[in-house]
């Protein structure tokens, strides 16, 4: 199982909860890899592209699309011109996961465009306390990390979206409701 918390850096909510996961009690009953940012030059500078000015969920090979650069979703040049995105994919392709939960904010639900494991979607929804949602962004959704991750590996990826600003409450439980999900436990 792999969890990302951040993949833009103006959407820090997912980082806090990996961060809580990585330092929390040892998790059981799974092989977890918790990755908190694969953007930290947007995390730092707090905003949604990465130093080179590109959106790393629309640099993935499966449905890619060129997009401008002037654009808040800018492709990059080409699919995986990204060094976080080659990094990422060769890291799935290593771990092989049978999940992956992409943590963003803040449209606020659990995608339910293109599910691969209805079985991590009922588990995501019933522990997270999110709504289903078709996330499909206003037609930029091309590119995406879990597009490419399940159309090209064995396993499943969904994404999940955290509210604007995640209540206190909810942040405190989102780590265990989210190892819960994977079928893990403390």
């Amino acid at each position: 199982m792999v969890i990302l918390g951040q993949m833009h850096g103006d959407e820090h909510a997912g980082v806090d909860i990996t961060q809580a996961i990585r330092h929390g009690a040892q998790v059981q009953g799974i092989n977890l890899w918790v990755v908190p940012t694969i953007n930290p030059d947007g995390n730092a500078g707090h905003v949604r592209r990465n130093a080179h000015g590109v959106d790393l969920n629309r640099n993935w090979s499966w449905s890619w699309k060129s997009s401008g650069r002037s654009s808040a979703y800018y492709s990059g040049p080409k699919p995986f011109s990204e060094p976080e995105t080659r990094e990422l994919a060769a890291f799935l392709r290593y771990v092989k996961p049978h999940w992956v939960v992409s943590l963003h904010q803040p449209l606020y639900g659990v995608d339910s465009n293109g599910v691969k494991s209805l079985t991590l979607y009922r588990h995501l929804i019933d522990e997270l306390g999110l709504p289903a949602k078709p996330l499909r962004c206003e037609g930029v959704c091309h590119g995406t990390m879990t597009g490419w991750f399940n159309h090209t590996q064995s396993g499943a990826g969904i994404t999940v979206e955290l509210a604007r600003t995640p209540s206190q409450s909810f942040l405190q439980r989102a780590p265990t409701a989210l190892v819960t999900a994977l079928l893990g436990h403390y």
